[in-house]
């Protein structure tokens, strides 16, 4: 499902040097057949705060996204196309030079009334 990552949620980022807490506001959906999970039932995006940036910064080779628990998929998606998913951890490698995230929720487990956060390594708000 990329083209929920072009969604714009509220998202809230605290940089620092090579590594950015993201938050955002869960969606829920209900049980939905995904392309990163079989099923999730909710959903939160994640774009950097400066919202004239199209996604995160790479700001070395080899990057990473961490959140949710392992019945969660996040998933990443490159501003020239590249994409790809994991539970819990993605490690990948720069193609692009901006990145966007989505977090799927494999349980019913989640809050739409609170922040979820992801941890990303390797990327940054912009230049």
């Amino acid at each position: 499902m990329k083209h929920i990552l072009f969604a714009l949620f509220l998202s809230i980022v605290c940089a620092s040097a090579q590594t950015n807490s993201a938050c955002a506001i869960a969606v829920s959906t209900g049980k939905t057949r995904g392309d990163c999970i079989p099923y999730y039932y909710g959903y939160a995006n994640y774009k950097p705060a400066n919202t004239n940036h199209w996604g995160f910064y790479s700001a070395t080779n080899r990057m990473m996204a961490i959140g949710g628990t392992t019945n969660d998929s996040i998933q990443f998606i490159g501003l020239y196309g590249d994409s790809g998913c994991s539970n819990g951890v993605v490690t990948f490698t720069n193609y692009s030079p901006q990145y966007q995230f989505a977090l799927y929720f494999g349980t019913t487990n989640f809050s739409t009334r609170k922040a979820n956060c992801i941890t990303i390594v390797g990327l940054t708000n912009g230049p």
